[in-house]
């Protein structure tokens, strides 16, 4: 929000532009960070081996809330690898991000299709794909940290993409990952 009040007093943004993204922004901020930590509770609550070692984790790591930091969040590989394992079975924004065709056409996956058609990509059905994840449907962070080990070193993790790629991935992901974490580490560290 900052950058678009900023644009608009510059005059690069009129305010209608403003009053047309910032409703976007906000949800969009809110409502996926919401959705990615119920997610994480329900797969903790619902798998008290992968909440025991979590919590074993961040106790071993930090003796107070006050050490917990964004800085500190990197130190907690299995933290991180339950983030990505929820984003992967309970992904925010699982809705296929529409981008069109180029005019003359491309070829993908091998077939041809048509200049200017709209393509997109359910995360929900590609993460949970037993061509792209073992066991696809159950909730085992360890695929995350022990990615060269059976069943896992035939994962194909580039096919997790809560967020997008490229030039329109979401610029809220450095929030999503980094703002929330410690809020939810000091929640699993003291319950």
């Amino acid at each position: 929000m900052t950058h678009l009040l900023a644009a608009q007093g510059k005059g690069q943004l009129m305010q209608a532009d403003v009053l047309n993204n910032a409703p976007v922004i906000v949800v969009a901020g809110s409502e996926t960070t919401a959705t990615l930590l119920s997610g994480v509770t329900y797969y903790l609550l619902t798998n008290p081996r992968v909440y025991d070692k979590l919590k074993k984790e961040v106790r071993g790591t930090f003796n107070s809330d006050e050490e917990i930091t964004i800085d500190r969040i990197g130190d907690l590989p299995y933290l991180l690898a339950v983030l990505d394992e929820a984003l992967r079975l309970y992904p925010p924004g699982a809705n296929p991000h529409l981008r069109r065709i180029p005019p003359e056409g491309a070829i993908l996956g091998g077939k041809f299709i048509p200049g200017n058609t709209a393509v997109g990509m359910n995360q929900y059905v590609v993460h949970r794909s037993e061509e792209n994840f073992a066991r696809p449907d159950e909730f085992i962070p360890e695929r995350w940290i022990d990615g060269d080990q059976e069943p896992w070193k035939n994962d194909r993790r580039e096919a997790l993409q809560p967020f997008s790629f490229g030039p329109r991935n979401c610029i809220g992901r450095k929030y999503v990952l980094n703002l929330e974490n410690p809020f939810f580490t000091v929640r699993v560290a003291n319950p």
